[in-house]
C-alpha cells in the first residue's frame, strides 16, 4: 500500500507548485554605503563634464578660460538714460575702488561727457 501512495494514478495530477525563491536583501549599512558611492560617483561625473564643457566652449569660444576677470563677449556698453562713468563702472566692478576704471573709461572714450546709446569701449 505504501507502493501505491508513493506514485499517484496517471488520473490523479499533483499541482506544480512554483519553488520558493530565495530573496538575500543587505544590511541597512551596506545599502546606506552603496548609495553614498553612487552620489559620489555621479557628482564626480557632472563635475568632470562641467569641466570639460568649459573648456570646449572656451576652445571653440575664443576666450582663454583661465584668465581672471576677463568678460566673453563684452566690449561695449550701451549708456542707457541717467548712466554716469561712475555708475557705469561700479556696475562692472561692484567692489573695490573705481577710480581708476572710471579714469580708463574717460580715456578710451575721449571724455566723460555720454549721450544715450552711445558705445562706450570697454577697457
Amino acid at each position: 500500500m505504501a507502493a501505491a501512495m508513493a506514485n499517484p494514478a496517471p488520473h490523479e495530477a499533483r499541482p506544480i507548485l512554483p519553488r520558493p525563491r530565495l530573496v538575500v536583501v543587505p544590511p541597512a549599512p551596506v545599502v546606506r554605503r552603496r548609495r553614498a558611492v553612487a552620489v559620489v560617483v555621479l557628482v564626480a561625473v557632472i563635475v568632470l563634464a562641467s569641466l570639460a564643457a568649459g573648456r570646449v566652449a572656451a576652445v571653440l569660444g575664443g576666450a582663454p578660460a583661465s584668465v581672471p576677470g576677463h568678460r566673453v563677449g563684452l566690449v561695449a556698453y550701451v549708456v542707457q538714460p541717467g548712466d554716469t562713468l561712475w555708475a557705469i563702472a561700479r556696475r562692472l566692478q561692484p567692489e573695490g575702488d573705481v577710480r581708476p576704471l572710471v579714469g580708463a573709461l574717460n580715456e578710451a572714450n575721449g571724455g566723460a561727457e555720454l549721450q544715450v546709446g552711445q558705445r562706450l569701449a570697454i577697457p
